[in-house]
């Protein structure tokens, strides 16, 4: 029950229908930790939470903007996410491989449905986008998608969907042959399910997966880490080193011209990665909020885009997450999501499975929801033997 609330609160488009999810998990979670004296550090929890509150503090002070996301919001899903994952620790993914697999076998029926009827099943009251979405709250689909004729499931969007599927092997990463011979027939449905979104990015965080998987042992930690640092280095490089800004700026402005009205209008990833480099670039330490009207200041297009369309679509995740809380937040959910990863794996697949959840980030807005929310609280053991929960 409650990792379905959990996964609910992952980006259901239908999740409001459920009201005070968050608030529910974080009092189980008080009474959970007035009454449990073994438990995980909750150093991470207090660090992050603290840093949140800092930056809303600053977002007040320099931009006169207050939301009570980094005082209230963000903090209620840090607590509930460090409650379910600390208590069920090695349960938690075999409760939401289960769940995502029953969530999947609803999606395949209805995805049926739609593509030899081109009907989707659809209850008004239960749609919080009745303009958007169509469906009956475990599943739903973008008006656009049902010409694509693509799997939305419950999420926002395939991609999201399909990217909460390749989770579920993420989290199985060092027993996946075991995963295969003992829980074939949940495989075989996530797979087809995972084809059926036909995401690029699904495909490919899948892809690099399964690559992973099977030539970990071949691939060095010296590698693995100079990729990493050669990556935090140049971001670093780029933002300190104005005359390597003019330089790469120039060459993307001449490569892509990302910044004219029509580009800008498409909001393609690329478009709106680079977008959101620029606005880092403005506000690398403390980003520059989640409020459109400030993030987009400097684009007249998107914010008449705002004004006329009621909001500005970004598929770019990780990037849009610096923008609006900066980089040291963003590397210190890092450190504490690798320093969680290392309790089971080794240091070259704890770097193989962040790279994996950055990848997967790049493509969505995951940062906004609780499971990545709750990456450095989440707990490993040294199980082996893969068994149904």
């Amino acid at each position: 029950f409650i990792v379905f609330l959990f996964i609910v609160m992952c980006g259901f488009t239908s999740g409001d229908i459920i009201p005070g999810k968050s608030w529910i998990l974080a009092l189980f979670g008080i009474l959970y930790f007035l009454r449990k004296k073994k438990r995980q550090s909750l150093f991470p929890l207090i660090v992050l939470i603290i840093c949140y509150i800092i930056i809303g503090i600053a977002h007040q002070k320099l931009f006169n903007y207050y939301s009570s996301r980094p005082f209230i919001t963000i903090p209620i899903l840090m607590l509930a996410g460090f409650y379910v994952v600390d208590k069920l620790a090695e349960r938690f993914k075999y409760a939401y491989m289960n769940i995502m697999t029953i969530l999947s076998i609803f999606s395949l029926i209805f995805y049926i449905i739609m593509r030899l009827s081109g009907y989707v099943p659809n209850v008004d009251l239960l749609n919080s986008h009745p303009q958007t979405y169509r469906g009956i709250f475990i599943f739903n689909e973008r008006m656009g998608e049902i010409i694509l004729q693509r799997n939305c499931g419950p999420f926002w969007e395939p991609g999201a969907f399909a990217g909460y599927i390749v989770i579920v092997g993420i989290l199985f990463f060092n027993e996946l042959g075991t995963l295969w011979n003992t829980q074939k027939k949940k495989c075989v449905i996530l797979l087809i399910t995972l084809i059926t979104t036909f995401s690029t990015q699904g495909y490919f965080a899948f892809a690099l997966l399964i690559f992973f998987y099977f030539f970990k042992e071949k691939i060095s930690k010296k590698l693995l880490a100079g990729l990493f640092s050669f990556t935090l280095l140049t971001i670093i490089a780029f933002i300190s080193l104005d005359f390597l800004q003019d330089k790469v700026n120039e060459q993307w402005a001449l490569a892509s011209e990302w910044e004219t009205d029509e580009s800008l209008s498409s909001a393609t990833r690329f478009t709106t990665s680079l977008l959101d480099w620029y606005y880092i670039q403005e506000s690398p330490l403390i980003g520059n909020t989640e409020n459109p009207q400030i993030r987009y200041r400097d684009h007249a297009t998107i914010l008449w885009i705002i004004d006329n369309y009621g909001g500005y679509g970004t598929g770019s995740g990780t990037t849009s997450f610096m923008a609006a809380y900066g980089i040291p937040l963003f590397l210190l959910w890092c450190i504490f999501t690798y320093k969680s990863l290392q309790r089971k794996h080794s240091v070259k697949v704890s770097f193989m499975i962040l790279g994996m959840y950055l990848i997967l980030g790049i493509g969505e807005l995951y940062f906004n929801y609780i499971y990545y929310i709750s990456l450095p609280f989440m707990i490993y053991t040294h199980k082996n033997r893969v068994s149904i929960c």
